[in-house]
């Protein structure tokens, strides 16, 4: 049954062009044909520094296995795909080595991210090594099995001492310098300003991948420092850009975020010219299909506008990552790897990338078990102890089936 949905949404997204979706008439069999730099309707900006030109809708891989969708996304006119070793444990990786094996190099831009320890959290290991970050970019390479790769990222770091943590910050200038990877750069999931002024200072970082969406409380200081970064010559690519439409609401089970939600964050995010392109993660063909037609028209309507007044309001499923409720959790916990591995698991219904945020704390016993009444005031709202409870049980479902 599942298939034939699958293939039900191909075949509806093969008989729409772009430019149908942007309201005009072309057939698919035109699209093949025609140069990327060339696709109807499509909005191109260039990634900084590196002088890559993209159209402003690019491709994350982390939610989807489904090579298909990736095909139908490379024939539509997409031309950036962004993965990492974590998303499915290297499988996204292999997966789109395999699909690129036989496509023009100049076609596709390719980018992965190494994920090292006390990147994310944790501890740094001040007795690390830049072959420590070779050997993983390495197994790395080794599932994607092309030449190189167009941006390399350090995954995750959250602060001015990861950015510039020379061992692994050196590794990555060899990995340019070796030709196996064309462009480095820092992909960051909290403290973004800080981390995009530290990769500015560091005048070895070509790109910069941030979590940019309007729920931000220190939105404007984000716009700043990525205003910065583009004047610097960083180039600014956009991530989590509709996580802060997913789930909606201070209680209850999360809700799926409408289409007219999600077009306007779109369209909020990509208003930022210093933004170069986004890497929404489809599921679906229809995603793809949405997505793209926003381009068309990127100018937000007072609506819409008006719906994210309101969605900035509430909860939802987004944290921060501010990490204000770790000193006061007594045990110590990592709380925000906690909100992150829910939202995948209810958010992105992606349950194998949910485990994988938890197995990576190494924990032992969960110690909200211990505590009757938490002592964690979210600034968010979110009841801590709920979510870490609900996402905790995860742990108990083999790995085999998450898929």
């Amino acid at each position: 049954m599942q298939e034939n949905t699958m293939d039900k949404n191909r075949r509806r997204f093969l008989k729409i062009s772009i430019a149908g979706l942007a309201g005009a008439s072309l057939l698919p069999s035109c699209i093949k044909k025609m140069p990327v730099d060339e696709k109807p309707n499509f909005v191109y900006r260039t990634l900084g520094k590196t002088g890559i030109k993209l159209p402003i809708v690019s491709m994350g891989v982390m939610n989807t296995m489904n090579p298909k969708l990736v095909e139908a996304a490379y024939n539509a006119g997409i031309k950036h795909f962004d993965t990492a070793a974590l998303y499915g444990q290297g499988k996204s990786e292999g997966m789109l080595g395999e699909f690129f094996k036989d496509k023009p190099r100049d076609s596709f831009v390719l980018g992965t991210k190494v994920s090292m320890p006390g990147i994310m959290f944790g501890t740094l290991n001040k007795n690390a090594k830049p072959q420590d970050f070779i050997n993983e970019f390495d197994k790395g390479m080794k599932r994607i099995g092309l030449d190189y790769v167009d941006i390399l990222y350090l995954h995750g770091p959250g602060s001015r001492e990861t950015t510039l943590f020379e061992p692994y910050l050196e590794a990555m200038k060899q990995v340019k310098k070796e030709g196996r990877a064309r462009f480095i750069g820092i992909s960051t999931h909290q403290n973004q300003a800080e981390v995009i002024r530290a990769a500015i200072e560091s005048k070895a970082y070509d790109v910069a991948l941030v979590a940019y969406n309007s729920t931000y409380p220190n939105v404007d200081e984000i716009k700043k420092a990525i205003a910065e970064g583009a004047k610097a010559g960083l180039g600014i690519i956009g991530m989590k850009t509709v996580a802060g439409v997913v789930g909606g609401g201070f209680g209850g089970p999360p809700k799926k975020a409408s289409e007219q939600e999600i077009t306007a964050a779109i369209k909020w995010s990509l208003e930022n010219e210093n933004v170069t392109t986004i890497i929404p993660g489809w599921q679906t063909f229809d995603h793809l299909n949405s997505t793209i037609a926003v381009m068309g028209d990127l100018k937000m309507t007072l609506a819409e506008r008006s719906l994210l007044n309101n969605i900035n309001k509430q909860a939802g499923l987004f944290c921060y990552q501010c990490e204000k409720c770790v000193p006061q959790c007594p045990a110590g916990q990592h709380i925000p790897t906690f909100m992150r591995s829910y939202m995948y698991a209810h958010g992105y219904k992606n349950m194998q990338m949910a485990r994988i945020t938890l197995d990576s704390m190494n924990l032992g016993k969960i110690a909200c078990e211990d505590c009757d009444t938490c002592k964690v005031k979210c600034v968010k709202g979110f009841n801590v102890k709920e979510k870490i409870m609900d996402i905790a049980r995860l742990r108990d479902v083999p790995t085999d089936f998450l898929v």
